[in-house]
């Protein structure tokens, strides 16, 4: 009874407390800013709300479970109910976004291991949208783009699954990243290791998660919602393959920007070292545990930092104190040892 009255009174005051507020902390910021915020807002919907429907229904079709028409019912059910608890997390994600322009930054009051409902929420989240989504994108866009038919389906259902279990792996990493269990060569963000980790995520984990899983989204949501039919599939097939293009000259420009940060190798070194020398100023280094999940409204807001997200960029929330990661680069700050 405790944790259940724990758990009401976390939900309560995360999911319910400012809800309606969409008051601009900055009345000042450029039409540009504005411009640049609705466009992650709708990328967001996109792979994040679509997407985890999607995901869930493609995985469902890839192991099997919709081979009757009761199967193909229920999935249905758990496809929609996934896609209503991301709506809301959206909605969240969305109005902080529009308020500061940024995403939520980690708490840290408490070293992060001591967050435990959070720690959660965020992996499951992630793995809903990562693991799941990674597999659902390859196989619902070899349907969009007719490369998946009867008589190739179990070669692509071998590649979905095999896809789906690299990004488990890569999940079981962040999960590690999180709370803070790599050796110090995981951290160092020069070495050759590191560096081919975000080579990786920038030009293989981004490309399967946002360019395959956009069109992917867009094939499943469509036939969740029944608007996609015998008869529709030419007409959603367009549609799913428009929304794929854009998302891969999307992905190109990130690879452009991505390409010109590793080439002021210098400035990440120096901006490594200023988070690790304000992460350890702000305690995140420290190893006090507690069994508290609360996290403080006084929790110190750290500004100044810019860099502070590329530091922790394997993590963002899912609701107002609630962290979530994305296809980001492992945690690069400096680990301790689990105890």
């Amino acid at each position: 009874m405790i944790l259940l009255r724990k758990f009401l009174h976390e939900t309560r005051r995360h999911c319910f407390h400012g809800c309606c507020d969409w008051h601009r902390h900055d009345n000042n910021s450029s039409l540009a800013l504005r411009a640049h915020c609705v466009q992650i807002i709708a990328a967001k919907f996109l792979l994040e709300v679509l997407g985890a429907a999607g995901a869930v229904w493609g995985n469902c079709d890839i192991f099997l479970l919709r081979t009757t028409e009761e199967g193909n019912r229920i999935s249905r059910i758990y496809a929609v109910i996934i896609g209503c608890i991301f709506l809301i997390r959206y909605y969240w994600h969305a109005k902080h976004r529009f308020q500061t322009g940024g995403e939520f930054m980690l708490p840290k009051e408490h070293h992060r291991r001591t967050h435990r409902l959070e720690f959660a929420q965020i992996h499951a989240s992630k793995f809903i949208l990562q693991v799941l989504g990674g597999g659902g994108a390859v196989w619902g866009s070899a349907e969009v783009f007719t490369l998946r038919n009867a008589a190739t389906t179990t070669e692509w259902r071998i590649t979905s699954i095999v896809v789906g279990f690299v990004f488990l792996i890569r999940w079981m990493f962040q999960m590690s990243a999180y709370c803070l269990c790599f050796s110090e060569r995981w951290a160092d963000p020069t070495t050759f290791l590191s560096t081919a980790l975000r080579f990786y995520d920038a030009f293989i984990v981004t490309f399967i998660l946002e360019v395959l899983g956009a069109a992917g989204a867009v094939w499943g949501a469509s036939e969740i919602a029944t608007l996609r039919k015998p008869e529709t599939n030419d007409t959603w097939r367009i549609i799913a393959s428009v929304i794929g293009i854009i998302f891969l000259f999307r992905w190109m420009l990130y690879l452009r920007a991505f390409i010109r940060s590793e080439n002021t190798s210098t400035i990440m070194v120096k901006n490594d070292d200023e988070v690790k020398d304000l992460d350890a100023e702000i305690g995140d280094l420290q190893l006090k545990e507690s069994t508290s999940t609360e996290v403080s409204n006084d929790t110190a807001i750290v500004e100044g930092y810019p860099i502070l997200n590329e530091a922790i960029s394997a993590i963002e929330q899912t609701m107002p104190s609630m962290l979530r990661q994305p296809s980001g680069i492992l945690d690069r700050q400096t680990p301790v040892k689990c105890p």
